[in-house]
């Protein structure tokens, strides 16, 4: 896997065909499209590596964000058309105040224009929205994927992973439900993901053979 910082400017597909053409890969994908606005975190895979796509997809990742207060453009972003212009009269307090407000979960409308989004969640649209909570509106500038998951890792022994790898079942009790990074236990090296259920049993397992 290349985890590759992306810059802004370009598509997440143009970079990808680019590390193609680059490493001579015949086999690649990226996980999560990042807007070409937005830069940070991009992962690729390669060959085999591309089965584990839907683990990334589906892991806390983390963004920072620098938004423009008092314009607000047709896109909700800095490509956009301006639609309109208003004065800011809020105090640090309000901003911090209606930040607090989108903690957690909230219902979104999807904006037209978007590919950032985390887990469902539009970050343009949430800029816009605190644009219009603070009635000057608002358009994000700078969005930047800094983490893109935080995958618990187990080791595992050379025996208990020929047993997982051979479809036997190991009870891992003393483990939270989630998926974790495989990691041998003798070499170090990145074995595959599996996920435990709330019994402590292997739901589902993608391997590399050791």
């Amino acid at each position: 896997m290349l985890l590759l910082d992306k810059p802004a400017g370009y598509s997440s597909n143009y970079i990808l065909q680019k590390v193609k053409t680059l490493l001579q890969a015949k086999k690649a994908g990226y996980v999560g499209t990042l807007d070409p606005l937005a830069s940070g975190m991009l992962p690729i895979l390669f060959g085999i590596t591309t089965k584990f796509s839907k683990y990334l997809l589906n892991t806390n990742k983390q963004y920072y964000v620098v938004a423009k207060l008092g314009e607000r453009t047709d896109t909700l972003d800095a490509d956009g058309n301006l639609i309109s212009i208003r004065p800011i009269k809020v105090k640090e307090s309000n901003i911090y105040q209606v930040i607090s407000e989108f903690k957690g979960e909230t219902y979104q409308v999807p904006p037209m224009f978007s590919a950032l989004k985390h887990q469902g969640t539009y970050i343009r649209q949430i800029i816009d929205d605190i644009g219009e909570k603070l009635l000057c509106g608002a358009h994000y500038l700078l969005p930047t994927q800094t983490i893109v998951a935080d995958m618990p890792i187990l080791l595992l022994k050379s025996i208990d992973f020929i047993k997982i790898s051979q479809g036997q079942e190991i009870n891992f009790l003393n483990k939270k439900h989630g998926s974790y990074q495989i990691i041998s236990e003798n070499t170090n090296k990145f074995l595959g993901i599996i996920t435990i259920d709330k019994f402590g049993r292997i739901a589902s397992r993608e391997l590399i053979q050791e």
